[in-house]
């Protein structure tokens, strides 16, 4: 296979795992919506398989995007208009969401399911409608700390009050009386060194 092809095979490959990470979802999640195998989707990530079209299509369309041929010639001008969706802010919260996501599976693992079933759930809800806002990725990292205490205090009542924080987060996101409709934050600043410190 020539370079060129390579090239475009692994970009491909590497657009999809940035789509995934952006929407803060881990493997496991992306797997039950794309009905793919995580083990495949681990291979797929890692460019150790040859990616076969169905699984391809199952994946983008779980991810929510879509695949067409362009000219060369347009490829800049697409490129530029995509980065136009990609904000620092919506990146900055998404890549916060991601991390989050990793601690609540380290929580599952830890706790077992049933008990942090609800807590799951909220933070399902929150990332379903993290696209929709421009929410403060602060409230996402404290709610990660406190579930980092959580784990190494292996102290089960504290389940209850981070449920109910996720909770109260997860409801904020709503407008009283409608779910269909979602509340606007105001735009936050950020410095790009609050997310250099991985143990915070």
């Amino acid at each position: 296979m020539r370079d060129s092809q390579l090239y475009i095979i692994e970009e491909l490959l590497s657009q999809l795992k940035s789509a995934r990470e952006q929407k803060g979802w881990s493997q496991k999640e992306l797997s039950t919506r794309a009905g793919v195998p995580q083990s495949h989707i681990s291979k797929i990530e890692n460019q150790s398989v040859d990616l076969r079209l169905s699984s391809f299509s199952a994946i983008v369309l779980a991810l929510d995007l879509e695949v067409f041929l362009v000219p060369k010639s347009a490829v800049t001008t697409i490129q530029s208009v995509v980065q136009q969706f990609a904000s620092p802010v919506n990146l900055q919260v998404k890549k916060e969401l991601y991390k989050l996501s990793q601690e609540i599976d380290k929580l599952q693992l830890k706790f077992g399911k049933e008990q942090t079933q609800s807590i799951d759930l909220h933070f399902g809800i929150i990332s379903k409608r993290i696209h929709l806002l421009n929410i403060d990725s602060s409230d996402l990292r404290r709610i990660r700390t406190s579930v980092k205490a959580v784990l190494r205090s292996h102290d089960v009542n504290r389940l209850s009050r981070l449920e109910h924080r996720l909770a109260a987060l997860s409801e904020s996101l709503k407008l009283p009386g409608n779910s269909d409709r979602y509340i606007n934050h105001p735009q936050p600043r950020y410095q790009l060194s609050e997310y250099d410190d991985e143990s915070h």
